[in-house]
């Protein structure tokens, strides 16, 4: 014979699930918290504020709804990366960055993402992921498969690279 519970361990068992299931719903985030970091991430990989937004908006509406807040972000900008890559496969091969490049930026915001382009795949994509995306060291790593105090390495390396781009660039007319 299987015994029945009582109605204060019933009552008990109800208030841990009660907890469990808040707990839950306050860690999970709402994938529209990320849609500028991932607009902003998508714009500055493909140059163009039309892309930009569509790839957002593709993102966030195949974003799950039940990951971890900690989690989401870097599952959504992984999503961005594949949507980026496809679009690329999409366009004429003739067409660069720059040509479509319809953002209303100032001169220097122009000159940001031309020496962005002259810099090594992973130092830009890293940079990228950092200053654009706002992500972590960590969750940079989980994207580019590195432990976080490689990423740490390779963004010095990616600013340092950069700085000797911008330099090679502008020369001494840095002082605009």
């Amino acid at each position: 014979m299987v015994s029945r519970p009582s109605k204060r361990t019933l009552g008990r068992s109800m208030v841990s699930l009660h907890r469990f299931l808040g707990a839950a719903a306050k860690t999970s985030a709402d994938p529209y918290e990320f849609i500028d970091d991932i607009y902003r991430y998508a714009a500055a990989k493909t140059g163009s504020r039309e892309d930009a937004e569509d790839i957002a908006i593709e993102v966030v509406h195949r974003a799950p709804k039940n990951l971890a807040r900690e989690e989401l972000k870097a599952y959504m900008v992984g999503i961005a990366k594949r949507r980026i890559a496809d679009h690329y496969r999409k366009i004429r091969p003739d067409e660069t960055r720059l040509q479509e490049l319809q953002i209303p930026a100032m001169e220097e915001a122009l000159d940001v993402h031309r020496t962005l382009g002259n810099l090594a795949e992973n130092h830009r994509e890293c940079l990228i992921l950092k200053y654009v995306a706002g992500l972590s060291s960590a969750e940079i790593g989980d994207l580019m498969e590195l432990k976080p105090e490689a990423v740490d390495s390779l963004l010095q390396r990616a600013r340092k690279s950069f700085a000797d781009e911008w330099e090679a660039m502008h020369g001494d007319d840095n002082g605009r």
